[in-house]
């Protein structure tokens, strides 16, 4: 699976990170890390009109990012849309009561495949940082094998690695 944070993310910015959020142990900040840098690059990919379905935790670290101003633009510039992504606090019922409730829900979905298909499955630790991952597992009974096949099947016959072929 590719690591993106190795890949754009400096050595000082990670450990102004890892300073920041001390309390959290183990592996937990490397995953939030690697997780948000994937989001920032499937939104950058995508345009940046998707809803961010990231865990609070996770959120925090864009929060964290955003406030490297310097570091921040010249990321955003550097992912595969080559823009800004502007962050707006906006809760997903008031996100889903601006453009419908069946959009915002497909949006959440269309994640998924997006994700499987640039980096691979979704592992225990990487579904924690997603709060679609969590809802279908914890809410809906879906299990993580699931979630992974759904999105291995709209993938289009494209490969995992497609992160290499910016």
């Amino acid at each position: 699976m590719k690591n993106i944070t190795s890949e754009y993310l400096p050595k000082e910015i990670k450990e102004h990170l890892e300073g920041r959020f001390a309390e959290r142990k183990g592996d937990v900040l490397s995953v939030q890390i690697e997780e948000c840098m994937r989001f920032l690059y499937l939104a950058s990919k995508n345009g940046g009109s998707k809803f961010m379905p990231l865990t609070q935790e996770s959120d925090d670290v864009w929060h964290e990012l955003i406030l490297q101003t310097v570091f921040y633009a010249e990321l955003c510039d550097r992912l595969p849309g080559n823009k800004f992504l502007h962050h707006t606090s906006l809760a997903f019922k008031d996100y889903a009561g601006e453009i419908g409730v069946e959009k915002s829900i497909g949006e959440l979905l269309s994640w998924i495949p997006d994700y499987v298909q640039t980096f691979g499955r979704f592992t225990e630790e990487s579904a924690r940082c997603w709060s679609f991952c969590l809802y279908l597992m914890n809410e809906m009974g879906l299990d993580l094998e699931s979630i992974n096949t759904a999105g291995e099947s709209k993938t289009g016959g494209r490969s995992a690695d497609s992160v290499d072929n910016k």
